[in-house]
This record gives structure tokens, C-alpha cells and sequence, in this order.
């Protein structure tokens, strides 16, 4: 597993689709499976936004997905999923196995897979609804929710949005990304209106001859986004 310090950018609060000259990384604490296009763009964005002593959440933060494992290394970090098996550490680890056992020959051994276990204890793991967040007021420095939208009805995106609002620290920030044409950026953005939330720096919603894109799934691109309140 790699530590943090290896796997953190500076941070770039445009919001805008993911380019071929952004950072880019095969290997996020976990080597990831080629299917993972938009990850490798993702994760390092994502993680340098993070800084020591944050209480940071992972919502929606999946099960076998490496992010958690990274915020776990320097923040207070908190994963919620709705699926049950985000409590239960023995099945994070199956499911790290079933994922990512076949890239590069597997988890490199015991060792890996205890280094594991302790950033999996390190989180904080809540079996929960991103669009009822378990949580008190203004709680996080920061919320990531990386690749999830996309999966979810119009209103329920409203929903977690302000529910990301409602648990933010006036002075945080919400860090995601979603698959378009899933979502539009048009609709996106008036979702984040509606949420009372705010765009943390420029909206670009220009697709140009460098944006990354994949053939699967029928052809995506990835959008990343920082909303403040």
C-alpha cells in the first residue's frame, strides 16, 4: 500500500471534466482494474484535498474501493455506504480480494492485507443513505462522493447534496465527480442550485479535444466538482 504522501496532489478547485494532462495513476493504494477508467484521474484529484486533522466522509464510499483506505492514512475519516457490508471489516476484505486480486499478481502477501486491516479500523463505518446522512450539523471539513450520482434519481441527488450541505463546516468543501452524459452538466447545475450550494471556484463545462473519455459503457466522460456552502 502506498502512503499518503505518495499519492497527493496540489488541489484545483475548477470544476470541469478530467483532461489526458491531468495526474493520473494505475496504482491508488490498490492496484486498479482496468474497467476503473475515470479512477485513476479521480483518486489523486480528490486526495489533495485532504490535509491532516480534517474529519473528512467518504459518502457512498463503496466497498472494496481504495479512496477510504488513503483518508484513513492522515484524517478523522468517516465511509458510509448502503451496503451493510461496509461494517463488517472480514467482508471489505473479501471484496478487496475479488476486486483487485488479479491486477499485478494480487495483494502482495499477508503484510498488504494486515496493512489493510488497520486502515480499515482506522475508519469510522456507518451503513447509511447519502440522502440521510447520520451525522450532526456542519461536521466535516470535507465530503468527497466520487462516481455516485450517476447511479442515483434526480431527487435524490438534490437530497444528498443538501444533505452534504447540512453536515459541511461553513468553511469545507464537497469534492465529487460523476459520469456524463449520465448526468449533464446543465442538469448538474441546477441541481446545485437548488441545494443552496455554491460552485468553490469556475464552472467549465467545455468538452475539448483532451478530455478523457471511454468506449465502455457506451461512451463516458468524467466530471469533477468543488461546491462550498
Amino acid at each position: 500500500m502506498k502512503s499518503l504522501s505518495e499519492v497527493v496532489y496540489k488541489g484545483d478547485l475548477v470544476s470541469r471534466f478530467f483532461c489526458t494532462s491531468d495526474t493520473s495513476t494505475d496504482d491508488y493504494v490498490l492496484p486498479l482494474p482496468t474497467p476503473w477508467w475515470s479512477r485513476r484521474y479521480e483518486y489523486p484529484w480528490a486526495g489533495s484535498f485532504l490535509e491532516t486533522g480534517y474529519r473528512v466522509l467518504d459518502a457512498a464510499c463503496g466497498i472494496s474501493h481504495p479512496f477510504k483506505f488513503c483518508i484513513a492514512a492522515a484524517c478523522d475519516a468517516y465511509a458510509c455506504d448502503l451496503d451493510t457490508r461496509i461494517t463488517d471489516e472480514d467482508a471489505i476484505i473479501r471484496d478487496v480480494i475479488a476486486d483487485f486480486g488479479s491486477c499485478n499478481n494480487g495483494l502482495p502477501g499477508n503484510d498488504a492485507q494486515e496493512d489493510l486491516r488497520r486502515s480499515i479500523r482506522k475508519l469510522n463505518r456507518t451503513q447509511a443513505n447519502i440522502t440521510a446522512l447520520p451525522y450532526e450539523d456542519k461536521f466535516f471539513n470535507r465530503v468527497f462522493c466520487i462516481s455516485v450520482l450517476e447511479h442515483m434519481p434526480r431527487e435524490d441527488m438534490l437530497k444528498a447534496l443538501k444533505e452534504f450541505r447540512r453536515v459541511l463546516k461553513p468553511d469545507g468543501l464537497i469534492i465529487l465527480t460523476f459520469d456524463v452524459p449520465t448526468i449533464s452538466t446543465a442538469l448538474f447545475a441546477n441541481i446545485v442550485q437548488a441545494s443552496d450550494l455554491s460552485f468553490a471556484g469556475a464552472f467549465d463545462p467545455q468538452v475539448t479535444k483532451d478530455t478523457v473519455t471511454t468506449n465502455m459503457y457506451g461512451g463516458l466522460s468524467c466530471f469533477r466538482a468543488v461546491l462550498k456552502c
